[in-house]
């Protein structure tokens, strides 16, 4: 592969939804020869600028920051693949797909990878530069792990939360915007946009965690359940430590992956949340919490259809003591089907596309690259005088997006998938404490 694209750039955002899948599919695309660099944003977009032949995996498109990376991308020499983290859990019109995948995006991609043919088809129907050889169905790899055998990845740790929290109620929140670890100036110039009516949003958020937290009282209160509260990583978890300060069984917590606490929970609620999706995908059927009286295209639905819906408290205090919550919901494989292709072969479609990507094209001069050990040193000596100074150099925010992107958590999520891979032949290299690559054995 010298002379055609072999290395591959995997940036990452959030460890707790992304760093599973990013590295399975790593494991994947590295069994077929090529070098994949794994890490946080930054050191991801100084790889792919530094690097000949680099095939860069774009998580979501942002207007007015990313036309600028792509530019840089491309000067590099870069192919651009889009492989969008928020493309199933949209509004019934579409709105999301329209904010991160707008026509000039489309032209600038060389391949746009999309979760299911709903997707495909709304693109054909909106958008005058879309052609289906390039914008492609392929899944996503972070819910080929929810299907046996590598859902076992999650297993032990179930078990050990199990053990710990007892049979739990696990209830995820998402006041992202009312509830931020940033204030609401930074909400304001960071989504505003690119969120359905931002100020409306803060009211609904607003109203929406004291409804949470009334809930959350009344379930451990009168049902005796524990109740571990996950918020959204962009909130701040000491709202809801302070709420719960005097309630021994209800637990806000961080760590860890949503589908660790999914599998170990006995249920699950959520407002209109990715996890209410993923535990219909692991075979659990969650409820949706929606207090708020709004209309219907004001939040993502499908988290909400794959569940069992209650508008009121009582309802759903009632649906946990009877145990209504144990049965399947109405229309979720047609939803699966449509919007997921959800079959547990997403990385492989996906290898295999890059693959045909990588020998149409061949690598050309580009004289920007400066070559990647340079960089790799100049990063260790800051840091390390940082740290020797007490310099904190990262937001609170970005620390608890990327709290297990570290050599410790990366190389025991690492083995713990090669585990469940047998025949798998490729080995991890930790080259800064923030970036990894993945690259065939021997």
């Amino acid at each position: 592969m010298n002379n055609t694209y072999s290395n591959i750039v995997l940036p990452i955002e959030t460890t707790a939804r992304e760093l599973n899948a990013k590295l399975y599919l790593a494991m994947v695309l590295a069994e077929r020869g090529f070098n994949v660099y794994l890490g946080a944003k930054d050191p991801a977009l100084e790889v792919s600028c530094r690097l000949p032949g680099v095939i860069y995996f774009d998580k979501g498109f942002h207007r007015g920051v990313s036309e600028g990376i792509y530019t840089r991308l491309k000067e590099a020499g870069c192919l651009l693949v889009s492989l969008d983290e928020e493309n199933g859990v949209d509004f019934r019109d579409f709105f999301m797909l329209d904010i991160r995948m707008p026509d000039d995006f489309l032209s600038r991609m060389d391949r746009v990878l999309l979760w299911g043919k709903s997707q495909q088809n709304y693109l054909a129907e909106h958008r005058e530069s879309m052609d289906t050889r390039r914008v492609l169905v392929t899944g996503h790899p972070r819910f080929d792990l929810l299907a046996p055998p590598l859902s076992n990845l999650y297993e032990a740790e179930a078990q050990r939360l199990r053990d710990r929290y007892g049979d739990f109620v696990l209830y995820t929140t998402n006041s992202k915007f009312s509830n931020n670890i940033n204030s609401r100036e930074h909400i304001l110039k960071n989504y505003t946009g690119r969120v359905k009516e931002l100020e409306r949003r803060l009211e609904y958020d607003s109203a929406r965690l004291a409804a949470n937290i009334s809930l959350i009282r009344r379930i451990s209160e009168e049902l005796g359940m524990p109740v571990v509260v996950r918020p959204h990583p962009e909130e701040n978890i000491g709202t809801y430590r302070e709420a719960f300060a005097n309630s021994p069984g209800i637990y806000p917590i961080y760590k860890g992956t949503a589908v660790n606490w999914i599998l170990a929970a006995r249920t699950v609620i959520h407002n209109h949340s990715t996890t209410g999706l993923e535990a219909a995908m692991l075979g659990k059927w969650a409820i949706a919490y929606t207090p708020i009286v709004v209309e219907e295209n004001f939040f993502p639905w499908i988290p909400v259809a794959c569940s069992h819906r209650m508008h009121n408290e009582d309802d759903a205090v009632r649906c946990l003591a009877n145990g209504h919550y144990l049965t399947k919901p109405e229309g979720i494989d047609d939803i699966m089907s449509a919007f997921f292709t959800h079959d547990g072969r997403a990385a492989q479609r996906i290898a295999q596309v890059v693959s045909e990507l990588a020998a149409r094209h061949a690598v050309g001069n580009t004289p920007t690259q400066k070559g990647l050990q340079g960089y790799l040193v100049k990063v260790k000596c800051k840091r390390f005088l940082n740290r020797l100074l007490g310099r904190i150099t990262t937001t609170a925010l970005d620390r608890n997006k990327l709290r297990d992107l570290y050599p410790a958590s990366v190389t025991a999520h690492f083995r713990a998938l090669q585990s469940l891979l047998p025949g798998q032949q490729t080995q991890l290299d930790i080259l800064i404490h923030d970036l990894y690559r993945i690259r065939k054995a021997g």
